[in-house]
C-alpha cells in the first residue's frame, strides 16, 4: 500500500492537465534472486527430481563432452543429431556441407 501511495502522490505532484489514457507501473528488485517459481498444475517432487537429473546430465557433459550422454533416437539411422553437434551452433554457417 506504501507504494501505492507513493506512485499516487507522484502523480499527483508532477500532472498538471489533459487526458490521461493509460498509466504502467513497474515493481522491481522486491526480493532476492534465491526465489522458485512453483505450478499449480505440476507435481513439485517431479519437477525437483527432472531438475536433478538435468544437472546431473550437464555436469556429465560438461565433463566429458557433450556427446557422452544422448536420448537413444540419437543412434537410429535417420538422425543427424551427432552430426549437427559438430558444426558451429549446430549450424553449417555455408550450407549442409558438414551434414551427411
Amino acid at each position: 500500500m506504501k507504494l501505492k501511495n507513493a506512485i499516487l502522490k507522484l502523480f499527483q505532484e508532477k500532472y498538471t492537465s489533459g487526458s490521461v489514457r493509460r498509466i504502467g507501473i513497474g515493481y522491481g528488485h522486491l526480493c532476492d534472486d534465491n526465489f522458485e517459481v512453483i505450478s499449480l498444475f505440476e507435481d513439485d517432487k517431479l519437477t525437483k527430481n527432472q531438475e536433478i537429473i538435468q544437472g546431473t546430465i550437464d555436469e556429465i557433459r560438461d565433463t566429458f563432452g557433450f556427446l557422452s550422454i544422448q536420448k537413444a533416437n540419437v543412434l537410429s539411422s535417420g538422425s543427424r543429431a551427432i552430426a549437427r553437434s559438430k558444426l558451429v551452433g549446430g549450424h553449417s554457417a555455408g550450407g549442409l556441407d558438414g551434414l551427411t
